[in-house]
């Protein structure tokens, strides 16, 4: 049998996925969320692949596996509480049962979860995605494209905050914005250091003219501008795949005919 740390135990001296029942509160229910939570902080580590099955035995009792219809999606929501999970949509290699676990995040059995601002709607969440061309406003990835320093993780969109919640900041439409899951983890480590204002401007120093103005322009926006042709292809990223293939078919054809004039 495992050894746990101290931490690993509730009030009740049940270790904190096997809680059935708030300590203190005696008819609220604790729930599959806080349980798998749990569980993943005190037995698995960033970078493991866990898959579905292993987690509905692992908060099961003896011989019966959870069988919560919605466990998935209760899997899944812990991405609002700061967890990165990435299924075989954001993680090549990964099979449709199995989630590989980025970085841990807030340790809601402990009811943190009251700290959380209020889900934005679908209707917002779709208007900021729209408004932002559906791009991290960070770093100008699209959604499910492939990381330019990490070809084996597709980008996934979501809210983030100009100013965090955590700092006070609204939730409205003016303070939220498009991200990416890796640029929206609350605290993730830096694998190297930063380079400073003076380290990079001798760099930007030595582009050419118009690549200075170029970049001042972008600075001054406050993002990367995307041309004509850039636009047209996030149109394209956003149509359902059936359209997407006609579009394609039909741009090989006039791309091979000018060939052949």
């Amino acid at each position: 049998m495992a050894k746990y740390p101290s931490d690993a135990y509730s009030p009740t001296g049940e270790l904190w996925w096997n809680v059935r029942i708030w300590p203190g509160k005696q008819k609220q229910k604790f729930g599959v969320e806080p349980q798998l939570a749990a569980w993943l902080n005190f037995n698995a580590k960033e970078g493991d692949i866990l898959t579905l099955r292993r987690l509905r035995k692992e908060l099961g009792e003896a011989n019966h596996p959870v069988d919560d219809e919605h466990f998935n999606r209760r899997f899944r929501q812990l991405r609002k509480y700061g967890w990165s999970v990435l299924s075989s949509r954001d993680f090549a290699g990964l099979k449709q049962d199995e989630y590989r676990l980025d970085s841990i995040g807030r340790p809601i059995w402990l009811g943190k979860s009251q700290f959380i601002k209020k889900a934005t709607s679908a209707k917002v969440r779709r208007e900021i995605f729209d408004r932002d061309g559906h791009r991290c406003v960070v770093c100008g990835v699209g959604a499910g494209e492939c990381y330019p320093d990490d070809p084996t993780k597709r980008a996934r969109l979501t809210i983030g905050h100009f100013v965090a919640g955590s700092l006070r900041g609204p939730n409205d439409r003016a303070n939220l914005r498009t991200e990416c899951s890796r640029c929206n983890e609350p605290a993730k480590e830096e694998v190297t250091r930063s380079e400073s204002g003076l380290e990079i401007w001798p760099k930007i120093r030595n582009l050419g003219n118009a690549d200075k103005v170029r970049l001042l322009h972008w600075m001054e926006q406050g993002q990367r501008s995307r041309d004509y042709v850039d636009c047209l292809f996030d149109q394209y990223r956003c149509l359902p795949p059936s359209q997407r293939d006609e579009l394609r078919a039909q741009l090989s054809r006039a791309v091979k005919g000018s060939r052949t004039a």
